[in-house]
């Protein structure tokens, strides 16, 4: 059994927070959908998310996914392989999937990239499919940097940070990418350090 390590190098919270990150973003997730298929974009070397949601089909993004190792771990789950650029195809068709999930992800997306990538994943959801995700909140980079330093969280993690998305920048990105930003619902937690929000197609 390989030592269950969910995310890019070392931080005595890690693990703490990618469950946080599950435990939030799955009680946001509608139990019709769960007999759909899910999608989690940016699902880590080990998929923490995917290998303890319940659906019956689930995939992984992600460029740096250790395939054998997440096997290893149990459970079902078909992983690709993917960089993400200007322009990148996501290599599904039409409404595959019921719920579309990028948890601790979005902040290391330039806006344009990630809008980009957001008509994809408008592109690959089903009619009132469900777009999820969570990322640290604005106020927090110089913490993040701090809490590095002291090797509470992975500094490999924050150091690929490009944007904080406040709650109108992601109204703004769902709007460019021709979301109906009217269905969109976001709140925080962990006190505040991080927020989610889920989006309707």
């Amino acid at each position: 059994m390989i030592r269950e390590k969910f995310t890019r190098g070392e931080g005595l919270l890690e693990n703490f927070l990618a469950q946080r990150r599950f435990l939030t973003a799955d009680r946001l997730i509608l139990p019709q959908h769960r007999e759909g298929r899910v999608l989690d974009i940016g699902c880590g070397a080990i998929p923490y998310f995917l290998l303890h949601t319940k659906f019956k089909e689930k995939h992984g993004l992600d460029p740096n996914v250790r395939v054998e190792d997440a096997q290893k771990l149990g459970d079902t789950i078909t992983f690709h392989k993917i960089m993400f650029g200007k322009g990148t195809c996501l290599p599904f068709g039409p409404a595959t999937f019921s719920t579309v999930t990028m948890l601790g992800v979005v902040e290391h997306f330039r806006m344009e990239l990630f809008v980009d990538l957001l008509k994809e994943i408008q592109r690959i959801l089903i009619p009132q499919g469900r777009f999820i995700l969570t990322t640290p909140s604005p106020w927090t980079g110089p913490l993040l940097k701090v809490m590095a330093k002291f090797s509470l969280i992975s500094i490999q993690e924050i150091e690929g940070i490009s944007t904080h998305y406040s709650k109108r920048a992601l109204q703004s990105c769902f709007g460019q990418a021709d979301f109906d930003i009217q269905t969109m619902q976001f709140s925080y937690f962990q006190m505040f350090f991080n927020s989610w929000a889920v989006i309707i197609k």
